[in-house]
């Protein structure tokens, strides 16, 4: 096993609450994190020497699942589409410690922007979607180091 672990993603809805959800992601054959970080940058007046600050780190997690694998095709895709618009708690591999984490170590919440069938195998019915997951928080980019 990898430091962050090596098996499919998943997500919880409801973390920490009475009932909490657990959706596994498994199937996933296309994963893809995106950091896109925040500067401000000022400029002194007086000797025209710049200076910047990082404001945070957001993230936008991008995973293809094969719906073909599934017992039932159009159950998984219906329980995926239920959660669009939701925030949730997405572990990049589900054998790890990891998820994204705020700057107060506690779960970053990710909306599930997207989730878009498509064509991958079969032209007769969609067999593969794609899940976007964008992070309402800002993340640290290493959490490993807070506990």
């Amino acid at each position: 096993m990898a430091v962050n672990g090596v098996s499919a993603p998943k997500f919880i809805y409801n973390y920490g609450g009475d009932s909490a959800i657990i959706i596994l992601l498994d199937y996933a054959f296309s994963t893809e994190v995106k950091y896109e970080s925040g500067y401000i940058n000022q400029q002194s007046v007086f000797n025209l020497e710049r200076d910047s600050m990082l404001l945070g780190t957001h993230v936008e997690f991008v995973c293809h699942l094969n719906l073909f694998k599934y017992a039932d095709p159009k159950t998984k895709l219906s329980t995926l589409e239920q959660y669009k618009g939701l925030k949730v708690v997405l572990y990049q591999h589900r054998d790890g410690f990891f998820f994204f984490k705020d700057l107060l170590g506690n779960p970053a919440l990710f909306l599930l922007e997207e989730v878009e069938p498509y064509h991958l195998e079969d032209v007769t019915y969609k067999d593969a979607v794609k899940l976007t997951f964008k992070s309402m928080n800002k993340v640290v980019i290493n959490p490993g180091y807070i506990l």
